[in-house]
């Protein structure tokens, strides 16, 4: 199990427990039973609320990773590109030096000849 999963495991361990908590608590209160519904009610509006916060912050995290990964990503064929120009500019320059030495000694060995 990963840190990540185990975090995540104790979360929602908490917010369980949390909330089973407060039902029993709810259950065993003094208020009337209208009363125990609406606190439960406004309880469960604040935590979808919550939860829907939480879910927002995410998805914008998520966002800002993707876009950040992609720009990494172009940054890096840009260099690539720009690396494979640079060295092929330099192989065909060593290519025309290996040409003009070849012709060269040719030429040398076809005078001595």
């Amino acid at each position: 199990m990963s840190d990540n999963d185990y975090g995540r495991n104790t979360v929602l361990a908490f917010l369980l427990g949390g909330a089973v908590g407060a039902a029993i608590a709810l259950l065993y209160s003094p208020g009337s039973g209208e009363e125990n519904r609406r606190k439960l009610r406004k309880m469960k509006d604040d935590a979808v609320s919550g939860a829907r916060e939480r879910a927002e912050h995410a998805r914008e995290t998520v966002n800002e990773a993707i876009g950040k990964g992609r720009e990494t990503v172009h940054e890096a064929i840009e260099k690539g590109r720009e690396f494979v120009h640079e060295q092929k500019g330099a192989v065909a320059s060593a290519i025309d030096a290996g040409r003009e030495a070849f012709e060269r000694e040719r030429h040398k060995n076809a005078e001595k000849s």
